[in-house]
């Protein structure tokens, strides 16, 4: 929270029944005190809802003017626990300086609630850094009020870097959390014009925020070893500082920076500036760290390949936009059916799944071979000629089982038997039709003689009966 600054909210959280209360607004209220002064009503009566038990008071400009800001919220709906604020606003607790104050609040472990009341067995000790710890100078906590107590710790007690607050009650059940604050520099100001009058020498320094007048009595200047030394008798006249007009005036930034660096802001005060590495040079080259990108006289110039695919705006474009890259580039995602190729070669290893629609051959371009014949049959695929099956046997169950078969060649029957079956009980023939139309037909005839089967090869130009 800044110090006298107007637009600013103060968040409090609401709890009932160990869970985010949330509907209350209308019966949250706030009380305010400043710098351990008495409570008064906070300007925004109820606070706005948030979410998860979260609700913010919109504060004054007024209501921050305070070094230690303390808000007790409070609702009217019963069992709902809201937990005082305390902060401290501007630069925080300043090292070194007197009249400060600083808060806690304190604890009834037994009730579960904010102890009041408690400021007579109350005692607070104090560490700075890593030494042991003592009671502090204020024996008498101050109560604000809604269980918050604070005390004003000495110069001397704030002259180190960090300080460890740890209150104690002597009340049974009684406790407050201990507290570690970081002790802040106070800020340095600098003067911003000098004017020096004729002897007696008379100096003045003026800025927006101070007046200071100071009259030199004696001043002596010698060369030193290649320097210049001076030495002068100063009585200070007269000092005026508005400090809190100058702080508001002034813009703070780190003790060194970047040559040509822009300046960024740090936070959201408007006060506090820092360095980056963004480089604007002198004829308007802008470096962004790592000499990636260059905008000069309205060019974009990138020194390498930075911009991910992913950030590019593809609406409108297509890849007759980009130059010819491997077929590698192409790792994911498929192409439209309009930009796949319509001539030459298409090398292709794997399987095309064609789960809809047709595929379209002009030509017979798909080879035997290139078929899986797995689960297929003759009688899937449409009637052929002879001669398209040039390689290869048919399984016997494939060969004819009626009509007439015309062979030309040399029937090898090196194993096995050649049965002739009939299904009417006639006799099995075999027919032979040479060149000129002539037939014989060869069958094995069976005749008993002396009461003994006897079988012979017949042949006739008649087919047996």
């Amino acid at each position: 929270m800044q110090k006298n600054e107007a637009g600013q909210i103060a968040r409090v959280w609401a709890w009932k029944s160990g869970a985010p209360c949330t509907g209350d607004a209308a019966n949250i209220t706030m009380q305010i005190s400043k710098d351990g002064g008495a409570l008064a009503d906070s300007d925004d009566v109820n606070p706005t809802e948030l979410e998860k038990g979260a609700y913010y008071f919109e504060l004054t400009q007024e209501e921050t003017n305070c070094n230690l800001f303390i808000g007790i919220p409070v609702s009217a709906t019963d069992d709902v626990i809201l937990y005082p604020m305390i902060i401290y606003t501007g630069q925080g607790l300043l090292r070194g300086t007197a009249s400060q104050k600083i808060g806690f609040l304190l604890w009834d472990g037994a009730n579960d609630e904010a102890k009041t009341g408690d400021a007579a067995n109350l005692t607070v000790y104090l560490g700075l850094d890593a030494a042991a710890l003592a009671a502090a100078d204020d024996t008498s906590p101050a109560e604000i009020g809604g269980g918050v107590y604070c005390f004003t710790p000495t110069q001397a007690e704030l002259m180190e870097n960090n300080l460890l607050v740890v209150p104690v009650s002597s009340t049974s059940g009684v406790y407050a959390r201990p507290v570690e604050i970081a002790l802040n520099r106070p800020r340095e100001i600098l003067p911003i014009t000098v004017t020096v009058d004729d002897s007696p020498l008379s100096v003045t320094v003026e800025t927006n925020s101070i007046d200071i007048s100071i009259d030199v009595d004696d001043i002596s200047v010698a060369v030193n070893a290649g320097r210049l030394e001076v030495a002068m008798v100063v009585n200070v006249v007269n000092v005026s500082v508005d400090v809190e007009d100058f702080l508001m005036k002034v813009v703070f930034g780190p003790s060194s920076s970047t040559d040509n660096a822009l300046v960024r802001f740090d936070g959201t005060t408007g006060k506090l500036v820092q360095d980056s590495s963004i480089i604007l040079s002198d004829v308007g080259l802008m470096d962004f760290g790592t000499g990636e990108i260059e905008i000069s006289a309205g060019t974009l110039t990138l020194a390498n390949d930075q911009i991910g695919w992913v950030k590019i705006n593809k609406t409108g474009s297509s890849l007759a936009d980009l130059t010819t890259r491997s077929a590698a580039d192409l790792s994911s995602g498929y192409l439209a059916v309009a930009r796949m190729p319509n001539t030459g070669t298409w090398t292709f290893t794997g399987t095309i799944d064609i789960s809809g629609g047709t595929l379209t051959l002009n030509s017979d371009q798909v080879s035997w071979v290139s078929v899986n014949k797995t689960g297929s049959s003759l009688a899937d695929l449409a009637t052929r000629s002879a001669g398209d099956l040039s390689s290869g046997n048919l399984a016997v169950a494939r060969m004819p089982s009626s009509g007439t078969w015309s062979f030309t060649g040399t029937i090898d029957i090196s194993s096995g038997s050649l049965t002739l079956t009939t299904s009417g009980g006639g006799t099995s023939y075999l027919t032979f039709t040479g060149d000129g139309g002539s037939t014989l037909y060869a069958w094995i005839h069976e005749e008993t003689i002396a009461g003994e089967s006897v079988y012979s090869w017949r042949i006739d130009s008649s087919a047996p009966a």
